[in-house]
């Protein structure tokens, strides 16, 4: 039986993120042993009760503990000397007893809270899913399956990324102007004709050609969309040397160019703020704050750089730039977000009406993860959890109480 004393220099070491895969190991061999009756029960409370003691604090320190559980149990499943049988067991008592205690002891959750009535008899609200629509340059529209993975454009012809025909009858034939829309509550992907990969959130466009002419690659955005572009050359410089074709994203009152990059742009109608965040590569933001386009600001942005364009003034920041792509990634994650933006989000992937009775409460910030597959339940679950909000389901509609 392992002893207290070491139970807590591992837990310690544990929170500050420096053990050994060893050392971890251990740990979770310790939820096999105690299950429940953890003393580490006392000793998360203990930390909290001594260094963690305001709200924001308690959030970063929950979401640590999630990542670290998950990574380390991640790494423990795909060694070799894992014994796969106690897989279940041991990560649900990690989970539950490390993050799970957290997240009691930091609201005092003990039993279903009013707002947890509200919505357990609530009807299932699903989360969103593959569904777009295509636009052709004829005004013709047509609904892409959502059985498939995304939309594949050529220079001659338009099919779902497994190869198979969208309309057999459909020949693009001369460069044509292309728009994909999803709707709220979906989302869809889209290769280019230069080969650069799109990924689309739920009520976003995408503006495009069938074919890329001349010296840039022009598309044009509303929403938010994460962009892996393709390097590419012209076909047509002076003298016959190729140059580099930049690729420009157009989105509410700015410009992004690039050459090939990783980036995520959210340019929402309904947000102040347009946001562009950078993974790999660099791009160059430029801000046209009126209708004559006179030239504005710029900035050029590094990788972990987010340039926060609001009104023709923008700022650029350092940020953890894994965030700003998770919703591809199937994950709801806020960091010390306001909870209006949050519900922003939910509203357009889950398709609901969202109202404040308590508007006190829209600007209160969360810190969170889950799953974007969920039902709604589950994410109002956790921001109650996490940040004493309550919610009311009526059909579609989510009321903050």
């Amino acid at each position: 039986m392992k002893s207290s004393d070491n139970i807590e220099k591992l837990f310690q070491k544990y929170l500050s993120g420096s053990q050994t895969e060893a050392e971890f190991k251990e740990l979770l061999d310790h939820f096999d042993t105690f299950g429940t009756q953890s003393p580490l029960r006392s000793l998360i409370g203990q930390q909290m009760e001594s260094e963690y003691t305001d709200s924001g604090s308690l959030q970063e320190m929950i979401i640590r503990m999630d990542a670290n559980v998950y990574q380390g149990l991640e790494n423990r499943r795909n060694s070799e000397r894992f014994v796969l049988r106690l897989w279940p067991r041991v990560a649900v008592a990690a989970v539950i007893l490390l993050v799970g205690t957290a997240m009691l002891f930091f609201t005092g959750y003990l039993g279903p809270k009013s707002g947890y009535r509200n919505m357990l008899n609530a009807k299932q609200i699903s989360a969103g899913k593959n569904s777009a629509v295509l636009t052709l340059a004829n005004g013709k529209t047509i609904r892409l399956s959502a059985e498939k993975m995304g939309l594949l454009s050529s220079a001659s012809d338009l099919t779902y990324t497994d190869g198979t025909a969208i309309d057999p009858g459909l020949h693009l034939g001369e460069a044509t102007a292309l728009i994909i829309t999803t709707p709220r509550g979906g989302q869809y992907q889209a290769v280019l004709p230069d080969g650069t990969s799109v990924w689309l959130n739920a009520a976003s466009s995408l503006k495009f050609p069938s074919r890329f002419t001349g010296n840039e690659r022009v598309v044009e955005l509303t929403g938010e969309a994460y962009f892996e572009v393709t390097k590419l050359k012209s076909q047509n410089s002076d003298a016959g040397v190729k140059q580099k074709m930049p690729f420009l994203v157009v989105s509410k009152g700015q410009k992004v160019e690039v050459l090939g990059t990783h980036f995520n742009i959210s340019s929402y109608s309904d947000e102040d703020d347009v946001k562009t965040t950078l993974l790999e590569g660099s791009v160059r933001i430029s801000v046209y704050p009126d209708a004559k386009n006179a030239k504005g600001s710029e900035a050029i942005l590094l990788p972990g750089q987010q340039s926060v364009q609001n009104f023709g003034h923008i700022m650029v920041r350092e940020v953890d730039a894994a965030y700003a792509i998770d919703w591809k990634n199937g994950k709801f994650s806020f960091k010390n977000e306001p909870l209006q933006s949050i519900m922003r989000k939910v509203a357009r992937w889950y398709n609901v009406e969202v109202t404040y009775q308590n508007e006190q409460l829209m600007d209160r910030k969360f810190s969170g993860k889950v799953s974007r597959y969920d039902d709604v339940y589950e994410v109002l679950r956790i921001l109650e959890m996490t940040g004493g909000a309550e919610f009311k389901i009526e059909g579609r509609k989510i009321t903050i109480l």
